[in-house]
């Protein structure tokens, strides 16, 4: 898939659509924690900074006359200095990869952020005339309490990862929605709550018809992530992390679920196999 090309598929009844918003980079070592660059670095290219490239993307589903987004990209307030560090590259706005849906923010009703960290939730929010608002100015933004918690009271290790732009002005607009674990957004739609990248990072899963699809946020980031060893550094709580792969792998397999893989420059979906060597 090139950059800026829409990935349409079906879950079931339910249309989806991977919608690339921008393009990142952090270091590789980070990236893969305690695997040396020795491993990763045969199936990841770094530049002479050691950072790899990373795809950053809405995931677009429709289902039941309602219109969901998970995640929303790093968006378009970070400062010069900031893109540079992250060689941030903003292929196109949120308004112009909706609109190849033929969809307006005003359009969705629901965002799911599978956390707050700044590659995630920093289009949640943008600044229009000096002012911070939602960018769906008509959607619940769904996180978890724990996320919340932990994104408003930071310390040391965490506090890099966190911009409140990204997500105090969602509650002054009434527009955030704290959830506590499992929780049934809608019919066939839901998030579950799994810790470990962050200490409420949560998953969205996606099921209509008997097909099923599961956006696993940086539980694995990318399709190189898989084996269970390759947990990154950035993890608050690695060891949760590494029981909830075991946990959820063996729910792909049993139940033939496909899989988002949230920043992945080459696959962006991967289906049960990849899993099952794993287990």
């Amino acid at each position: 898939m090139n950059e800026g090309e829409r990935n349409s598929f079906k879950i079931g009844d339910f249309e989806a659509a991977l919608l690339h918003i921008d393009t990142f980079a952090l270091d590789g070592g980070a990236m893969f924690g305690v695997v040396p660059k020795s491993i990763w670095g045969r199936s990841y290219n770094c530049d002479a900074r050691n950072r790899i490239k990373l795809f950053g993307s809405l995931l677009l589903v429709r289902a039941n006359g309602l219109n969901f987004i998970v995640e929303t990209g790093m968006g378009t307030k970070l400062s010069p200095k900031e893109k540079k560090i992250y060689d941030l590259k903003n292929v196109r706005t949120i308004s112009e990869a909706l609109k190849e849906s033929n969809l307006e923010t005003g359009d969705i009703d629901f965002v799911i952020l599978t956390h707050l960290h700044l590659d995630h939730a920093g289009g949640a929010t943008k600044l229009v005339e000096g002012e911070l608002i939602p960018t769906f100015e008509n959607a619940d933004y769904i996180v978890q309490e724990d996320e919340f918690d932990a994104a408003t009271n930071t310390n040391e290790r965490t506090e890099g990862s966190y911009r409140e732009d990204d997500f105090i002005p969602l509650e002054e607009h009434g527009r955030l929605k704290l959830v506590d674990g499992e929780y049934e957004v809608a019919e066939g739609v839901k998030v579950i709550e799994t810790g470990g990248h962050s200490f409420g990072h949560q998953i969205a899963t996606f099921e209509s018809n008997g097909e099923k699809l599961l956006h696993i946020g940086d539980l694995v980031p990318t399709s190189r992530h898989v084996r269970l060893p390759y947990i990154m550094a950035y993890d608050t709580h690695p060891m949760t992390t590494l029981k909830k792969r075991k946990e959820f792998y063996g729910k792909i397999v049993e139940e033939d679920i496909d899989v988002v893989f949230p920043h992945d420059i080459n696959q962006k979906i991967g289906g049960p196999e990849a899993f099952s060597e794993c287990l």
